[in-house]
């Protein structure tokens, strides 16, 4: 039995929920990046910036940087995103209320 292929993500496709221009979000939503992989439901969530810091470890790492460097500049943007995602639940709660 041959191992499964995964298909590569199609542009015009969320990364994160896997909505697409035919099937939207419910609410509706937008893409916010230019190859249109990322949509505006989606960004800023935890599963972004999960994403996010995985590629961004991981090109780093790949393009010779050193390890102890990639991980500081890794927390720092992590840092950085969690004040982000924070400020946005903070916005969404006070919508709610």
């Amino acid at each position: 039995m041959s191992a499964p292929r995964y298909r590569p993500l199609k542009s015009c496709t969320c990364r994160v929920c896997g909505c697409t221009d035919e099937r939207a979000c419910e609410g509706g939503c937008y893409w916010i990046d230019a190859e249109q992989t990322l949509c505006s439901s989606c960004a800023g969530t935890a599963a972004d910036l999960a994403y996010s810091l995985e590629w961004i470890t991981m090109l780093r790492l790949r393009h010779g940087a050193r390890e102890s460097d990639v991980i500081a500049a890794t927390i720092n943007l992590a840092d950085e995103a969690l004040k982000r995602f924070a400020k946005r639940l903070r916005a969404q709660r006070r919508r709610k209320v």
